[in-house]
Parts: C-alpha cells; sequence; structure tokens
C-alpha cells in the first residue's frame, strides 16, 4: 500500500462518533479519526506479512491511528530481534501519547522470546532514565508487560525507584508498575518500598492504583495506605 492508499483506508474505516470518544481519553491528541484498535490490528497483521519494511516506509506520521498502526506493524513484523530494535528506537521519537505507548508495548511484549526480552533488559532499563517522557513511559510499561517476573522483581524495583522524568504520565507509570508489583511480589515490594525515597505524589497514585486492585490483598491494601502517608525517606 502506499501513503495515499494508507490513509484511504484509514479514512474508510474511521467511525467519526467512536472518534469523538476515543479523544476525549487522549488529551493533547487531535487528530483522532476514530478507527478501531481491533480493526487497525487485522490491516496491522497483513502488512506486516507482505513485508513490515515496505509497509513502514508507507504509513505517514499522521493521524493518530496512521501512528497506532506503524507500532502494531513492528510488533507483528517476522523479523530478527536486531532489525526489530532498529524500528523500536526509531518508531520512540513518534510517540506522543500514552495509548499508542501502551498498546506498542502489550503488542511487542507478546511476541519477544525469552531470549530477545533478557538481550533488550539493559537499553529498557535504560530508556527507564530517559527525559523524554514516552522514551521513560515506554520502558516502564515494558516492564509491567514482559519483566514483572521472579528473576527481574528486584532489579526492576530498583529502577522505578530511580526514574528522573517526572511527567504526569510517567509518574503514573511507575505508580501503575509498583501497584502491580505489590500483587505480583508483595513481600519484596513491601520491603523495598519501606527502604526507598518514593516521590510523595507517586506514593499516593501507587497506592490508590493497589486499592483499587483484585490482585492486591486485603492486608496488603492496608499496609499501602498507612505506607502512603508516611514522609518519604
Amino acid at each position: 500500500m502506499t501513503r495515499a492508499q494508507v490513509l484511504d483506508w484509514l479514512k474508510a474505516h474511521a467511525e467519526p462518533d467512536y472518534g469523538i470518544f476515543a479523544a476525549s481519553l487522549i488529551p493533547g491528541v487531535s487528530d483522532v479519526l476514530g478507527v478501531r484498535l481491533p480493526v487497525l490490528r487485522q490491516l496491522a497483521r497483513q502488512l506486516a506479512q507482505q513485508g513490515a519494511q515496505e509497509a513502514l516506509e508507507s504509513i505517514p506520521e499522521t493521524p493518530f491511528e496512521a501512528r497506532m498502526l506503524r507500532g502494531y506493524v513492528i510488533g507483528y513484523a517476522k523479523t530478527d530481534l536486531v532489525q526489530r530494535w532498529k524500528w523500536v528506537e526509531a518508531f520512540l521519537p513518534v510517540i506522543d501519547n500514552w495509548s499508542i505507548c501502551d498498546s506498542f508495548c502489550a503488542t511487542l511484549a507478546s511476541r519477544l522470546t525469552e531470549e530477545e526480552l533478557r538481550t533488550i533488559w539493559p537499553q529498557i532499563r535504560m530508556f527507564a532514565q530517559s527525559d523524554a517522557p514516552f522514551v521513560a513511559r515506554f520502558a516502564i510499561v515494558m516492564m509491567i508487560d514482559a519483566y514483572m517476573r521472579p528473576e527481574y522483581i528486584d532489579c526492576m524495583l530498583a529502577v522505578l525507584s530511580d526514574v528522573r522524568c517526572d511527567a504526569y504520565y510517567v509518574r503514573m507509570a511507575v505508580a501503575w508498575a509498583l501497584a502491580t508489583a505489590l500483587g505480583e511480589f508483595a513481600e519484596q515490594t513491601r520491603c523495598f518500598l519501606g527502604n526507598s525515597a518514593i516521590h510523595p505524589w507517586v506514593r499516593q497514585k501507587m497506592a490508590q492504583k493497589a486499592c483499587e486492585s483484585r490482585r492486591v490483598s486485603l492486608e496488603d491494601k492496608q499496609w499501602v495506605r498507612t505506607w502512603a502517608k508516611k514522609a518519604p525517606i
């Protein structure tokens, strides 16, 4: 497909009313057409099978759905890690909202092998220290989607406590990751948080998310409420 054909396809599958609703959930994004994500995923799979490199070259940077489509194609492409990671690094500066970031992470994480996850872990850790909000969020959400495991949890908690970017969507991702860790690895997470300097705002949001989670026990919900009220170390 050419760029013009991609745009025509997106416009043909757009639902204006849905676009208004979707845009209301993504502050700062004004180019939402209203193509539903399952429909985008179907096209991405077709493009990836026909040739991911050619598809990526034909996908424009706008509208919102085109950027989402690009991320899906990178995830669905049948290729080796070296080539996929080149596409990932080129795509990261294009990410401009939480929706594209989180959908991209979910797709990418589901396609990577255990060996590939081990290989890119140092780069994920490095990206978490980025000052670019959606580069940092990408790394944090990838931790949630792919690295919430016993062999990574200690290192992951240390990385989360040292995230430098204070943008809203980065702090929210850190809170989300910590709440998830409490649900999955309660003892280790409680021990770590009890001895770590977590930003007060993140503490409160993390406690809120943990208390809303079905994976966090009643005992841990009580613990996190008390912890969130304490002054950071």
